[in-house]
């Protein structure tokens, strides 16, 4: 088996992960996955996974704490934090106004700033509005899920990666990067 690995925070996002050579997945990473596998989350994501794969991203919209897909067929997605998870609801239409506090919540922080911790591109700026556009005209192909957010996967291996991550206020924020798998 071939795992792929991002290295720490010196990574481009257009570069591809390096791979790893495994003939056995850890004991503890194999407990991981069916811990993930076997989760109300991952049951709730796939909800999410049956509504938009298929679907082409017309345009988009960006919190500091969520953002909006909107389809061609007129149906939106809109992604956010709540409870330090990554959650969804769906719609069609216009987005609804009680939805818009969800994308600039005052419970979460702002993850456009470097962070002073060891995660993937930490040492860089996220602009979460930039990194969104970059699916527009671009067809969801699947979700790949973790234990408490999700990645839309696009063609050729791309994906938009939503991250969790601690601020220096104290705060978990929401990061998102466009990039290559």
């Amino acid at each position: 088996m071939v795992l792929q690995q991002r290295q720490k925070s010196n990574m481009e996002h257009s570069e591809k992960p390096f791979e790893v050579q495994s003939t056995e997945f850890d004991e503890t990473l194999r407990a991981k996955m069916k811990e993930i596998l076997s989760s109300s989350y991952h049951e709730y994501v796939l909800q999410l996974k049956q509504f938009v794969v298929g679907k082409t991203v017309a345009r988009t919209q960006a919190g500091t704490s969520g953002f909006v897909l909107f389809f061609t067929d007129n149906d939106w997605a809109v992604v956010y934090l709540k409870d330090k998870k990554l959650c969804w609801k769906r719609g069609q239409g216009e987005l609804h106004n009680e939805l818009m506090p969800i994308l600039n919540s005052s419970e979460y922080g702002d993850g456009f700033q470097s962070l002073s911790v060891n995660l993937p591109y930490a040492d860089q700026t996220c602009d979460i509005n930039n990194e969104i556009t970059r699916t527009h005209g671009k067809e969801i192909t699947g979700i790949a899920i973790g234990e408490e957010d999700f990645n839309f996967c696009f063609p050729d291996g791309l994906e938009l990666d939503a991250n969790i991550v601690p601020t220096s206020s104290e705060k978990y924020a929401l990061r998102v990067y466009w990039e290559q798998w």
